[in-house]
């Protein structure tokens, strides 16, 4: 994790780009044409116009009152400094609040006609907003540049294509004569833009009717240009239920000579969603079909791949469970379905956000705004900028663990139940829903001779998650190459695989890896921003859309975080587990679990049952209770086998040490009015460097001398490098410069683990974003978008 010296590293690397670079003051240059009045009158009516993209800064030090206690919450302005000495700000960011020393905006604004030739300056200024922008801002440096250079090596736009994303450029802030950090920017040209476009909204109805122009649902005729011939498909659309909102989805089957099957998809390639619940979906991907194709849409051309394919609406006879049809057809938004070739899908549901709903948009109400922030504020929306909305084919560790178990006297209903396993979902952490999406250890049994043909679950999962890993990097290296900030609110991330199937042994591992799943959906209240679009919001529309923005790609960064720390203490070791211990728990559903006691066991083979007894946290002896379940001098143990796999030759893992815990005996009371206890297991193996495993058992109610017959195995990976393999293989997804970027210094920087501290794991998280930012300005710069 961090160490003391990263705010020193950093100005090191930010004072030697300052070296390299060229260092400006906070004024502008004074190399103006003489002749730039008549210039000028010619610029207003200019077919070019420059919108300019404030990515984001790295400060040297802090320009806080208090700089020991306080984190500063910066934001950008840009000035255009005309030849005739007027200097207008065409842009200001939102404050990040709290970023400190590195604030990410992803601000796109700004219209301003140009003509080359011209000597147009922009002088860029950072300051730190003081008591939420109340007090005077403090001044933490400015930079200056040639609007000119900005446009080096980039085309100019067409009538054709009328939009040209120029290079970033990294440009030296400084202050007094000395540097203070550095900011990236980025040019984007337009032409023939529409006369308004860019200018800030003068009243309220100007500001929404901008916005609801973007958002007014499809009339009938738009519906119908969408239509699908139902001859594509066999039979009705049959009644699937409602999964998680109130949109009803149908199962549909697509015809194999039909040509939206195009000889490749299956024939469950599609399912059907109830269009009365999702219009605003169809109006979102009826734009998507629109830009699948276009470069100059801002980026957004990174995205869509994570997107459903949209095939449009089908008007069916629906099927109900009975088998009965109903007579009346229904509109159904035709999408990919998720389900498609699985025997038994693993999925999360993952909302992304710190902040999930908005007054005012899309028709949210205050009220239900207010509820939705309730939520926000009680989950892990707040902590890690995302939740855990559902959870198909869970393991069953976690089914195990009722949500109402404390209050199960009471006799509540099933709907009360259903709210209290939701809530669960939404508050449990990265780390806990990778641990329980990664957990096999239950799904399949394994008999003498088994796994010759197929892989192991073990071997199966750690191939799923380091595929997960990869395509959740290259999400949030697309985001950061999306130049046009997007308000996406209550949009969620799907990750999944089929863990009723195990790979065939001769199978490809590219093939194993194309059955991952990790897609972005749900776009009931989300805009499809482009940059044509965006130059006609107001300015503080356009810094609405940044803030959102922001929230989302800190909610995907976040996410990218809790599976690579995940991977990383699975396989991301080839040293030898030197440790072995096994915690037990008293499961509370309302609080946290009572901890009972733990053991430490030998990593050496134990092919016969093996008792071990529980000690606590000061290395004591745990007595439990006595037959008449009194409190006695009775010990409490385990009991358990321990053996060790070794995979076949081409395996991605060496081996899996295989504990089997079998029994608890004598467990102490834990629930005084039960006068029992639901225990359970966690497993820990740790490695010569510090490496964590960690797994769960199921919970056992009301029982002190539990039986528990379960496996969890503990990996061996058969090579090293598997973790530097997930940011080399993405970064040459997108430029073969890349993996500098993303592979420069330890890998413990970019992961923690669950004994991790919050300010280590925000350091940690931190590095992440810096690499991604420093990777994705990168290939900006190589590679412009034309």
């Amino acid at each position: 994790m961090g160490s003391s010296n990263d705010e020193g590293k950093r100005n090191s690397c930010l004072r030697s780009k300052a070296t390299s670079g060229s260092s400006v003051e906070d004024q502008p240059s004074g190399n103006v044409d003489d002749d730039f009045m008549d210039g000028a009158d010619s610029q207003e009516g200019s077919s070019i116009s420059v919108i300019i993209r404030i990515v984001r800064a790295e400060l040297m030090r802090s320009f806080a009152f208090f700089k020991a206690t306080t984190k500063m919450n910066p934001y950008a302005v840009v000035e255009w400094h005309h030849g005739d000495g007027s200097c207008p700000t065409v842009v200001r960011t939102p404050s990040d609040s709290g970023s400190h020393l590195t604030p990410q905006w992803n601000h796109t604004a700004g219209n301003q006609p140009w003509s080359p030739g011209h000597s147009d300056r922009l002088v860029v200024k950072v300051y730190h907003e003081r008591m939420g922008g109340i007090g005077v801002p403090a001044f933490c440096g400015a930079a200056s540049v040639d609007v000119a250079e900005l446009m080096n090596g980039s085309e100019t736009p067409t009538d054709t294509n009328r939009f040209t994303i120029c290079c970033t450029s990294d440009l030296v802030l400084s202050k007094d004569g000395e540097p203070t950090g550095v900011i990236t920017i980025q040019a984007l040209l337009a032409r023939n833009v529409e006369a308004g476009m860019g200018q800030v909204a003068t009243t309220t109805a100007t500001s929404t009717h901008s916005v609801q122009s973007f958002m007014e649902p499809l009339n009938s005729a738009e519906v119908d240009a969408m239509r699908i011939d139902p001859s594509h498909f066999d039979g009705h659309g049959k009644r699937l239920g409602v999964s998680g909102g109130t949109a009803a989805f149908f199962r549909l089957h697509l015809k194999p000579d039909s040509s939206l099957a195009c000889g490749e998809k299956s024939h469950s390639h599609y399912i059907g969603k109830d269009l009365s619940h999702a219009r605003d979906e169809l109006h979102f991907y009826q734009q998507v079909v629109k830009l699948k194709n276009d470069t100059s849409c801002g980026g957004i051309e990174h995205l869509i791949p994570f997107m459903f394919d949209c095939a449009g609406v089908l008007a069916s006879q629906i099927e109900n469970p009975t088998g009965t049809v109903e007579k009346d057809p229904v509109d159904l938004l035709v999408i990919g379905n998720l389900f498609d070739g699985c025997k038994k899908l693993r999925l999360l549901d993952i909302k992304i956000g710190q902040q999930t709903a908005s007054a005012g948009w899309q028709g949210k109400s205050r009220l239900a705004a207010f509820r939705q922030a309730l939520v926000d504020s009680n989950t892990n929306s707040m902590h890690e900028g995302f939740r855990l909305e559902g959870f198909d084919s869970p393991p069953q560790a976690l089914v195990s663990m009722d949500p109402l178990l404390d209050v199960s006297m009471l006799g509540l209903s099933d709907k009360t139940r259903k709210r209290a396993l939701r809530l669960m979902f939404q508050r449990l952490s990265a780390e806990d829903i990778f641990r329980h999406f990664a957990d096999t250890h239950q799904d399949v049994d394994e008999p003498a001779g088994a796994f010759e043909d197929t892989m192991s679950p073990s071997e199966h999962i750690e191939l799923v998650l380091h595929e997960m890993a990869c395509r959740l990097l290259q999400l949030s290296l697309a985001c950061r190459l999306t130049t046009v900030p997007q308000k996406w609110i209550g949009s969620s991330v799907a990750l999944g695989y089929d863990c009723g199937t195990l790979p065939a042994r001769t199978a490809s591992e590219a093939s194993v890896r194309s059955r991952v799943k990790v897609s972005i959906f749900d776009w009931g209240r989300s805009e499809l921003n482009t940059l044509e679009k965006h130059l006609q919001l107001s300015e503080s529309e356009q810094q609405d859309r940044s803030h959102f923005w922001g929230y989302y790609i800190e909610g995907i960064d976040r996410l990218l975080y809790g599976s690579l720390s995940g991977y990383w203490n699975r396989y991301g070791t080839t040293k030898p587990w030197k440790e072995l211990l096994v915690w037990v728990y008293d499961f509370d559903s309302m609080s946290e679990n009572d901890f009972i006691g733990k053991a430490s066991l030998s990593l050496t083979i134990h092919e016969e049952p093996t008792t071990v007894g529980l000690q606590d946290e000061s290395g004591n002896v745990v007595y439990g209770a006595t037959s008449t379940g009194r409190m006695g001098r009775t010990p409490s143990t385990l009991n358990y086998k321990l053996t060790y796999r070794e995979c076949p030759s081409g395996s991605r893992l060496k081996g899996r040490w295989q504990l089997h815990i079998l029994e608890g005996a004598n467990l102490p009371v834990m629930d005084l009015v039960k006068r029992s206890s639901d225990p359970f297991v966690i497993v820990e193996a740790i490695s010569e460097d510090d490496r964590r495993f960690r797994q769960q058992s199921s919970v056992i109610l009301g029982n002190l001398n539990p039986r528990w017959d379960e496996v969890i195995e503990i990996p061996e990976v058969a090579r090293g490098g598997y973790f530097e393999d997930i940011l080399n293989s993405t970064a040459t997804a997108f430029s073969d410069q890349l993996a500098g970027h993303l592979t420069a210094g330890p890998f413990e920087q970019l992961c923690s683990d669950w004994h991790s501290t919050r300010a280590q794991k925000e350091t940690g998280f931190r590095n992440l974003s810096s690499r991604l930012d420093g990777a994705a300005a990168a290939h900006q710069r190589r590679r412009p978008n034309h």
